[in-house]
Order: C-alpha cells, then structure tokens, then sequence
C-alpha cells in the first residue's frame, strides 16, 4: 500500500514538472515599442491578454511619458529623452484642441496645412525619442541579452522597426486609424474610393454629396501629399543614417498620428 501510494506521488510530480515545462515552452517575450494616451489604453488591452495566457511583455518607455504608468504584471525599460516632460502633452494637447474646435471649420486644404505644421513638431519629438533608444548602445545590449522573441509596435511611434531590426527579432503593428486612410489605402491597399469611403476625421457617411466628395478627394490628396513628404523627405535619412534603407520605408511614416 505504501508502495503504491509512492508510485503515485511519483507519477504525479512527473505530470506535474511536464505540464510546467510545457507552458514554459509555449510562453514568449514581447518587447513593446507603445504610443501615448489613448493609443497606450489600445494596447493594453493586448498585453493584458498575453500576460493572462502566459506571457512576459516589457514596455520600452521614455521619460517624458505621461500616461504609461507602473502596471502589474508588466515589466518596464525605461529610457531617457532631451524634451522636457511637458512637450509631449503639450502637443497632443494642441492636437487634441484642433481636432474638437478648429477642424470642423476648415477646408481640406487648410486642414492639410495644419496637419503639416503639427507633424513636423511631432516628427522632431519622435526623432529624439527613436534617438533615445537605437542611439543608446548600454540599452541594445541589455536588450539583445534579453533575447525577446517579437517586437509589438504602434506605428504612431515611427522606430519600432528600426529596433526590431537591430535586436534580429519580427516586429508586430497594432494599427488603429490614420488621417485621410492614408496608411490604410497606400500600405494596407485597403479599396478606398473617395465618392464613397470618407476619410477620417470628417463626419461624412458613404453617401456623400458632390460637395462633401470633393472635400473627401481633397483630404485625401493632401494626406497622401504629407504621407510623402513626411515618411520619405523626412524619415529616410533617418532610417539610413540609423540602419540599412528598409524597403517599405513609406509605409513607416509619422501619417499614423491618430487618436
């Protein structure tokens, strides 16, 4: 009886260490290269699931970041940026301002100018914050040794990429909505016709006017104009002077400033 009874402690621990070694087996190590506010709480969403199913996330944070706090079950790399604190917020402060009290008022093209004007402070942001990581040697090294299995990106942060690229490991976007569709239509190839797909931000529905399809066909030239100018003008030598050019470079641009 105490024989059997051994043998049975026996088979149980052997299923037990196999069972562990086999969730073990099937868990990862996901890298985050995450976007603010509410593109951070879309995300989120996808890390607590994968930490529930067992895995380990670790989330590539800079120090002006204002939303990404401490969150149970997830690891943080924090970095340091040049801007202060307060730059980033204010910002999308002024972004989130034009988008509830200007825009509604303005044509396409004077959209498209405003677009441009905030772009190009955002894309001088994120610059420092892509600097902060591929430019700092002690954090690729540490993260190299950490030996991630994929990299989950936001686009809205360009240089996710760029890290995977430099850490040998796949990367991931999780997308939500571009300005105009652009990224949608000219990456995704997403069929788009303008008469009838409204690009966001307008209100209109897929029954437009002549007028309202105008205004729609006009948003979308001028987004895909600052899709050019601001992924490949901009980011190009950005890219070149970092790593090797990237094939679909134009479809890593600071266009996915959405919200």
């Amino acid at each position: 009886k105490t024989a059997r009874g051994s043998t049975e402690t026996c088979i149980f621990c052997y299923l037990y260490i196999f069972l562990m070694q086999y969730i073990l087996a099937l868990s990862g190590k996901v890298l985050v290269w995450p976007a603010e506010y509410s593109h951070w709480n879309n995300i989120k969403v996808i890390l607590d699931e994968l930490i529930n199913r067992g895995h380990n996330a670790t989330v590539l944070r800079h120090t002006s970041s204002g939303i990404i706090n401490n969150t149970q079950g997830i690891f943080f790399e924090d970095f340091k940026v040049l801007f202060p604190k307060d730059a980033l917020s204010n910002h999308f402060y002024k972004a989130f301002d034009f988008m509830m009290y200007e825009l509604p008022n303005l044509s396409a093209v004077q959209a498209a100018l405003k677009f441009r004007n905030l772009f190009k402070d955002f894309t001088d942001l994120l610059k420092q914050i892509c600097d902060g990581v591929l430019k700092n040697e002690k954090l690729l090294d540490k993260l190299q040794q950490s030996q991630f299995d994929v990299l989950l990106s936001d686009p809205m942060n360009i240089c996710g990429e760029l890290i995977a690229d430099k850490l040998g490991i796949p990367f991931i976007y999780t997308f939500r909505f571009s300005f105009g569709n652009t990224v949608e239509r000219l990456c995704g190839q997403i069929p788009a016709p303008p008469s009838y797909v409204p690009g966001i931000p307008t209100l209109y529905t897929d029954k437009m006017n002549f007028v309202g399809r105008m205004n729609n066909f006009l948003l979308y030239l001028c987004q895909d104009f600052l899709f050019y100018e601001f992924g490949i003008l901009n980011w190009d030598p950005y890219f070149t002077e970092v790593s090797e050019p990237l094939k679909n470079l134009k479809c890593f641009t600071p266009l996915a400033f959405y919200f």
